[in-house]
């Protein structure tokens, strides 16, 4: 892997797919709906679904076909700020399907709830309004216990420049105060922001302002995640994570992100 820890003009990073052919042959014959019972599939359209596992399948195939059980893939740093394979390989699979073909102890490093605490931390830092977001961080477990929430739940009505309402009173006040530091977030970490990224959502996206500011926490997300990948072995980068068959110590993990009071 390439050694590289600059963050705002990234060149390409090589990582190493890794994958047991034995196991692809196992998913390749499997029928079309046996496979996406391995997936996120209840996420999505039965239109995204086919298509996934259309790609999933020539992905396989493409594995099965490979002189060795290793392809070099190269990774890009986008204009959200994430770093993505180019072409389709195994970042782009469910965990549930890579815990299945990756190598034999593997398994996923990942950052708990890395989108709010990255805004805390960047929300204390400007002086921002964050009382409400502080208490959801503090108490996010048992809150969406108690509402029967998940996770993904909230993170979705964060990027969302005008949510609908909501009957739940900590819930309401948290999106209120997010969506009054968006327009404030922006302008402080305007050095964060992609300009030809900024212009395309501009002229695209119904929640512009959820997109920027999404883009500079992914900013941060990826800084931390760079510290993590570039001292331990990493298979494949995960946005939030990565997936590795190296036995890594989580306080270490912990310190290289302890900036921002994320946790592993």
């Amino acid at each position: 892997m390439k050694k590289n820890i600059s963050n705002k003009n990234m060149t390409p990073q090589i990582f190493y797919d890794e994958f047991d052919i034995e196991k692809c042959k196992i998913l390749f014959c499997m029928e079309d709906n046996e496979l996406l019972e391995y997936t996120n599939y209840t996420d999505y359209s039965d239109y995204e679904n086919a298509e996934y596992i259309k790609k999933i399948k020539n992905t396989l195939k493409k594995l099965i076909l490979n002189e060795s059980n290793i392809i070099e893939r190269q990774y890009n740093k986008s204009g959200c700020n994430r770093i993505y394979c180019e072409g389709y390989g195994l970042q782009y699979f469910s965990n549930n399907i890579l815990q299945f073909i990756l190598p034999d102890n593997s398994c996923e490093y990942d950052m708990k709830n890395a989108n709010p605490q990255i805004l805390l931390h960047l929300y204390k830092k400007h002086n921002l309004n964050h009382q409400h977001l502080e208490y959801y961080c503090k108490n996010r477990d048992e809150l969406l216990k108690k509402h029967n929430l998940k996770k993904t739940d909230i993170i979705t009505l964060i990027n969302q420049d005008k949510p609908k309402s909501q009957n739940i009173l900590w819930l309401s006040d948290l999106l209120e105060e997010i969506n009054n530091n968006k327009p404030l977030l922006l302008s402080y970490e305007n050095d964060k922001i992609n300009i030809s990224y900024q212009k395309e959502k501009q002229k695209t996206s119904k929640n512009y302002l959820s997109s920027i500011c999404s883009s500079i926490v992914f900013y941060y997300e990826n800084e931390i995640l760079q510290k993590a990948i570039n001292k331990y072995k990493c298979i494949v980068p995960k946005y939030d994570g990565f997936l590795s068959n190296e036995i890594i110590d989580i306080e270490e993990l912990n310190n290289l992100s302890s900036e921002y009071n994320v946790k592993w």
